[in-house]
C-alpha cells in the first residue's frame, strides 16, 4: 500500500513540548491576527539526506514551519509516498515502511523493521504454512521453538 507523506527540511527538526520529543515549530495565527508558534511533535517515517517524511495530519500545505533559533520559514508544499503496510499489534493502525526485495503473482518477499515481541510471533504461526520467516535468525529460531513444541504436543 502506498501513503502519502509531506517532506520537510531536516534543519527545520527540533526538540520540543514538555516530553522533549521531536517534532517542528509551527507559525500559527490566534483570532486577534497575532502571529504566534506552536510546537508539533512528529513521528519520523523515513528520511533522505535533506528531508524528513512526516505524516500529512500535521499540516496543511501552505503552512509554515520554522527553524529552531532562527527567523527562517519554511512553506509545507512536497509530497512523497512510501510503501508499507499497517501494523496493528499495538492495539491501533500504525504505518510501517516496507521494501519489497522479491515480488512475483504468487508472493511477495519483504523487508519490515519490527520489535520481536510475542504478538508478533503469534501472529506468524497463525499464517501456518503460508509463511516463513528468513531472518532475523533468532525470531525463526523462536518461530520453530514453538513449532516444534506443538508437533510434540499433537503428534
Amino acid at each position: 500500500m502506498e501513503r502519502e507523506f509531506y517532506l520537510v527540511p531536516k534543519e527545520y527538526m527540533t526538540k520540543g513540548g514538555n516530553s522533549g520529543n521531536d517534532g517542528f515549530i509551527k507559525e500559527i495565527y490566534l483570532e486577534d491576527g497575532s502571529v504566534s508558534t506552536e510546537f508539533v511533535e512528529a513521528t519520523i517515517y523515513n528520511s533522505t539526506e535533506e528531508d524528513y517524511y512526516v505524516d500529512t495530519s500535521l499540516f496543511e500545505i501552505g503552512d509554515y514551519i520554522i527553524m529552531p533559533e532562527s527567523t527562517e520559514k519554511y512553506a509545507i508544499s512536497k509530497k512523497a509516498t512510501l510503501i508499507g503496510v499497517y501494523n496493528i499489534n499495538k492495539g491501533y493502525a500504525d504505518f510501517k515502511q516496507i521494501t519489497i526485495l522479491n515480488q512475483n503473482e504468487e508472493y511477495a518477499i519483504v523487508q519490515l523493521e519490527l520489535m520481536l515481541n510475542y504478538e508478533l510471533e503469534a501472529l506468524i504461526l497463525s499464517y501456518g504454512e503460508q509463511m516463513e520467516v528468513i531472518e532475523p535468525k533468532v525470531l525463526r529460531e523462536n518461530i520453530t521453538s514453538k513449532i516444534r513444541l506443538l508437533n510434540k504436543k499433537y503428534f
